[in-house]
């Protein structure tokens, strides 16, 4: 079995960007390796996202992101994505459902524990805030929630014996 990079933030703070480059990157420098990458799956979603979220896009996102990951990863020797299942959980909780973030979180501490390494990128040293058609981009304090919601989560997560290989806070 593979294994799953994966970089985690808010939006607007460079994960597709820097999920991309990497997979170039070990592609050059593992030309024997199959590598994929898991970008924008929110795109598919066919409930309303952002402003819009309802629990059932919410849970959509979530069951699916776990399934095409471990998808990827029967499939593939390295899955490099630009979200992982915690990401999910905290736009959850920041959309207001709290009950259904919480009950995800101890899957998703289950499933990062897959992870060899997550790239936390925060606002503070990566600004690529711009409107991407997906995610307002004008509403800063809504970036700085999700954000500090992810920091609490991962916490939590680490305190429960749930962590992934590597934690990085780039």
């Amino acid at each position: 079995m593979g294994h799953i990079i994966a970089f985690s933030g808010t939006h607007g703070v460079g994960k597709t960007d820097a999920a991309s480059r990497m997979v170039v990157d070990l592609k050059r420098a593992h030309p024997d390796k199959s590598i994929k990458s898991l970008c924008d799956l929110e795109h598919e979603c066919p409930y309303p996202i952002n402003g819009d979220a309802t629990r059932e896009s919410q849970l959509w996102i979530f069951v699916n992101r776990i399934q095409e990951e471990l998808d990827k990863l029967s499939r593939f020797d390295i899955l490099v994505t630009d979200r992982s299942v915690v990401d999910v959980a905290a736009y959850t909780y920041v959309a207001g459902f709290e009950d259904l973030a919480m009950g995800m979180l101890p899957l998703a501490g289950q499933h990062i524990s897959i992870y060899k390494e997550i790239h936390f990128k925060s606002i503070a040293h990566n600004n690529f805030w711009f409107d991407d058609g997906i995610r307002d981009a004008k509403d800063k304090r809504y970036r700085q929630t999700v954000e500090e919601t992810l920091l609490n989560m991962y916490a939590s997560l680490g305190e429960g014996g749930y962590a992934p290989g590597a934690f990085h806070h780039v």
